[in-house]
């Protein structure tokens, strides 16, 4: 049991140290955000999308895009710089920045406390934000705190090569090439190696949404026969509320969706409801 929380106490360990050097480090000095790199997680294979942020002198430090989810959610990022709708509700990702003493919250300070970690001087003390799609922005997992880790520590090899100008990174996604370090098992060790990814590629990988009827059968056939018409035009539909929701206290909080069928031609709203997020495919199906 010792020797469990031991490893778990290195995990965090690890990644706070890998963070001081790369705020040590500022790579946003010579580094734009859209200069993004691949690293490959070694443990999960995972794809880890990596753009250092602070070169216009705002907040500074590294946003990590995870996976599919995160990939996606970079490419409509870029693409468009004013999105109609929050990117928090749709993001799959990780901030790794370097805030005030007074911005930290408490579980911020506890995990630095707990490694007798502490800084002087502003914009000095790391902090970490996971988000993902329908959840408001938390404190990061033990599994995202090993990714973070391993993309913070290629992200320190590549930024010192840029500077040193051995290494210049494309920029995305107008070069249609992606930089990489792949890391691979090898004989008990772990390598890392030099790649450049075709954007096709990548894309090509993506898997294409699916929709499956996630409503039991029996209703539709109810729906099917209830033999009324509705003379007229509906509108329905569904999004997210930016009213967070904790159902229990330390328990991430998430964002509710909302759903409305109204009558187009007079206003009247037909249906209105609050959904949780559990299950939120199959009560939006219902809803409808």
């Amino acid at each position: 049991m010792k020797e469990a929380q031991a490893t778990k106490e290195d995990v965090w360990r690890v990644l706070l140290e890998k963070a001081v050097a790369f705020n040590r480090l500022a790579p946003w000095q010579w580094m734009n955000e859209d200069e993004i790199f691949l690293v490959v997680d070694p443990e999960t294979n995972e794809r880890l999308y990596c753009s250092v942020i602070g070169a216009l002198g705002q907040e500074h430090g590294m946003v990590v895009y995870i996976g599919e989810q995160g990939y996606k959610s970079l490419q409509y990022l870029l693409k468009h710089p004013y999105p109609e709708q929050d990117p928090v509700y749709t993001q799959r990702a990780v901030l790794i920045s370097f805030a005030d003493r007074n911005e930290l919250s408490k579980e911020d300070y506890e995990l630095l406390r707990s490694q007798g970690m502490t800084f002087r001087g502003k914009k000095q003390w790391p902090q970490f934000r996971s988000f993902v799609p329908g959840y408001y922005p938390w404190t990061i997992s033990e599994e995202e705190a090993k990714l973070v880790t391993a993309a913070l520590d290629q992200a320190f090899d590549v930024a010192r090569r840029v500077r040193e100008g051995e290494l210049s990174l494309p920029v995305f996604p107008q070069d249609e090439k992606m930089f990489a370090r792949i890391g691979e098992k090898k004989d008990g060790n772990v390598v890392w190696r030099d790649d450049h990814v075709p954007l096709a590629e990548l894309e090509a990988e993506e898997k294409a949404p699916t929709y499956e009827l996630l409503v039991d059968p029996k209703l539709i056939e109810m729906v099917k026969n209830i033999g009324q018409v509705y003379h007229g035009s509906i509108e329905f539909d569904a999004g997210y509320i930016n009213r967070p929701v904790q159902d229990k206290r330390g328990e991430r909080p998430y964002f509710p969706t909302f759903v409305l069928a109204v009558d187009v031609n007079t206003g009247f709203i037909i249906h209105n409801d609050l959904l949780p997020i559990e299950n939120v495919a199959m009560r939006v199906q219902k809803a409808f």
